[in-house]
């Protein structure tokens, strides 16, 4: 029931910043909204990282954070990757070494190279515990992914 009120929250906060970002967005950052909005990964990827990075948007490591998950969810390496940059450096969020772990593995299984080397050095900086904790964070995030990919198949479109 709690990811389902998590999952509700963050799509009434996207609606909200879109419809600002729309209003107040000119040229090409409306179609990457636009086609992010559609469910794109590869656009939520790079609204992340222009949001990251200021690049032609104000820089608002929220509205990163927002763009990567929802990339991340939907399997995407690069993002997954960045998920565990913004959880490893504590960008607009507390440093949790665990969280980080957890995208970097899963970015790891996708065979992205830069996942495995950032999950190899955060197990150096890491005890038993804490990636044990990161593999519990794992377990809820692919639960997180199944349930978004069951999501458009139970819907009444």
């Amino acid at each position: 029931m709690t990811l389902i009120r998590n999952l509700l929250l963050l799509v009434v906060f996207m609606v909200f910043s879109l419809t600002r970002v729309y209003a107040e967005t000119p040229g090409p950052i409306r179609w990457y909204l636009q086609s992010a909005e559609q469910g794109y990964a590869s656009s939520q990827f790079q609204l992340g990282q222009m949001y990251l990075t200021g690049e032609g948007v104000e820089q608002d490591f929220d509205q990163a954070r927002l763009w990567f998950r929802l990339a991340a969810l939907q399997d995407y390496p690069a993002a997954q990757f960045e998920m565990g940059e913004i959880f490893r450096l504590g960008s607009g969020v507390a440093i949790d070494h665990a969280q980080a772990y957890a995208w970097y593995h899963l970015a790891a299984l996708n065979k992205l190279v830069a996942g495995m080397e950032a999950r190899r050095r955060m197990s150096g900086v890491m005890d038993a515990d804490q990636i044990a904790a990161a593999y519990w964070q794992v377990k809820l995030i692919w639960k997180e992914m199944a349930g978004s990919a069951a999501r458009p198949l139970l819907s009444d479109d």
